[in-house]
């Protein structure tokens, strides 16, 4: 039985394109780190804001 679960895995990855997997990967990291970069500048604007608010 673990001997043909282990060549079905290999069937369904090798089915898979690497390419594909790379790809996906690629877009999932592009998207994190321009997420991660928006909220960073959202939390620096809000941090001026604050700053300018406090002062008047």
């Amino acid at each position: 039985m673990k001997r043909f679960e282990m060549k079905a895995a290999g069937t369904f990855l090798s089915g898979i394109p690497a390419c594909m997997v790379i790809l996906s990967i690629g877009v999932v990291l592009t998207t994190w780190a321009s997420w991660y970069n928006n909220t960073l500048e959202r939390r620096a604007l809000l941090d001026d804001f604050q700053h300018v608010f406090w002062r008047k």
